[in-house]
């Protein structure tokens, strides 16, 4: 498998990876809390979380362990970091405004380590950490609206150019490497909001989802029907502070296959972790997952990845 296609499915893995979902409980009412008509409320299955319309500022601590091996490349990513995100409503969407305010480790082996005379990692990803993205009020995201918001122009900018120049060189035959390219590609699965469930979660009860979609393995090539099915698990609602905090426990199960130059290419991924929810102030609290990923053609597997996540967010 050629480098430009190893960062493009890299990309394609972390976005997958990103299946935290989160659901609410249900119990007692709880009031409004200026978030939306209905939202945090309980209704006859559960209470709907929503994220709130309202403007709210977050601060997001993060720890992001992710490595992925492909055909005999492998390359590693740990980072520690803190963002701050800004939510604003727009329209029926709600912004969110991202930026990178510290890096405090960033660990990079394989095809990724550092080399010579480039960029401080850490320093780039300072310069380029920041954009935004529109998402509904379960934090699904808007991918059409997100890419024209003017604050993604300059990593876009960066990204596109180092796509060019990988793609120049896989049609010439000469290596390319550059890592800064899947390090910005993983940023949006380091700073995404969870993806909260449909549907109103009752206390200490299963609730199942699924969904069909079609994911684009890279730009111009297949794309690849996929079956996610998910469960959400209300573990409890801690009611000890000044707000409801519910504890989500959830776990996807993703399958997909597609015909490709190299035969059918087959997907299958898994996500399992758990979501801390302010029912009340409608944000996360915390969220702590691990995603697998490997895809397979025929009898050989092409391309495998481990994602974890673990982040705080705190409100101010």
């Amino acid at each position: 498998m050629s480098n430009a296609i190893a960062v493009r499915l890299g990309l394609l893995l972390s976005l997958v990876a990103m299946l935290p979902s989160c659901g609410p409980e249900g119990g007692s009412t709880a009031p409004d809390g200026g978030g939306g008509a209905g939202r945090g409320k309980d209704a006859k299955d559960g209470v709907a979380l929503r994220y709130a319309t309202q403007p709210i500022k977050l601060k997001q601590i993060g720890q992001f362990d992710s490595n992925v091996r492909a055909r005999g490349e492998y390359n590693e990513i740990a980072a520690k970091y803190t963002v701050g995100l800004e939510l604003a409503p727009a329209g029926d969407k709600v912004k969110v405004v991202w930026a990178f305010a510290d890096v405090g480790t960033l660990d990079l082996k394989g095809s990724l380590a550092p080399k010579p005379g480039a960029e401080d990692p850490k320093a780039a990803l300072l310069r380029l950490g920041k954009g935004a993205y529109l998402v509904d009020l379960r934090g699904e995201i808007d991918e059409d609206g997100s890419k024209v918001l003017p604050e993604n122009d300059a990593q876009r900018k960066e990204i596109d150019a180092l796509k060019k120049q990988a793609e120049e060189a896989e049609k010439a035959g000469k290596p390319f490497e550059a890592p800064m390219l899947a390090i910005m590609q993983t940023t949006r699965a380091m700073v995404s909001l969870p993806v909260l469930p449909e549907e109103g979660l009752p206390v200490g009860k299963a609730v199942v989802s699924t969904a069909e979609e079609e994911l684009q393995l890279f730009e111009g090539g297949p794309k690849m029907p996929t079956e996610t099915e998910t469960t959400y698990t209300l573990v409890k609602i801690d009611t000890s502070g000044s707000k409801r905090i519910a504890e989500v426990q959830f776990e996807s199960v993703t399958s997909g296959a597609t015909e490709t130059q190299m035969g059918v290419l087959s997907l299958d991924s898994t996500t399992e972790g758990t979501m801390l929810f302010d029912i009340d102030g409608h944000v996360p609290v915390s969220i702590d997952l691990t995603s697998n990923q490997a895809f397979t053609s025929g009898s050989e597997q092409m391309f495998e990845s481990t994602t974890m996540i673990k982040s705080t967010f705190e409100q101010g």
